[in-house]
């Protein structure tokens, strides 16, 4: 019946419409939460899938969402900090050295940055995810951090 209303409009085979309706109504209700391993895993290994479902339907598939985008962008965040953290220590470390013309103040300038961001990635580690000093901070239930805040447009 589905294939009677779109036929005379569409270039789709029937199969392909299948895919197109499975693919507007599939839902998935996460029992885990979103910053969960086990959900991380399960977008991991959808998205490990989608090229043989794309081969089988010969149409484009997505996984999207709230919780695929947190994992994309925690995953960019992670591949950028490095390069980012070389960039500041190393152009501080150059200022500082043409400023004290001196290598130990600059030298134990750029390590204490280091140690200081190391601390507080602790810290929310610590926290957050751990959940120590839960109760104090006021966090409710540990769960994994989110690099990102989502805020709804208005």
């Amino acid at each position: 019946m589905l294939w009677r209303l779109f036929a005379p409009r569409s270039h789709l085979t029937g199969e392909q419409l299948l895919a197109l309706v499975l693919a507007l109504f599939i839902r998935h209700r996460l029992t885990a939460g979103q910053s969960s391993l086990l959900t991380q895993d399960l977008v991991n290994d959808i998205r490990a899938r989608t090229p043989g479902w794309e081969a089988a339907t010969g149409s484009k598939i997505a996984v999207t969402g709230q919780t695929a985008v947190a994992i994309d962008v925690s995953e960019k965040l992670g591949n950028a900090l490095p390069v980012y953290l070389l960039i500041v220590v190393g152009l501080a470390l150059i200022l500082l050295l043409l400023i004290f013309r001196s290598i130990v103040v600059p030298v134990k300038a750029a390590l204490e940055f280091l140690l200081s961001v190391g601390v507080s990635f602790g810290a929310v580690v610590a926290v957050y995810q751990r959940g120590w000093l839960g109760a104090v901070f006021n966090t409710g239930n540990a769960t994994t951090p989110r690099s990102f805040l989502f805020y709804p447009s208005c």
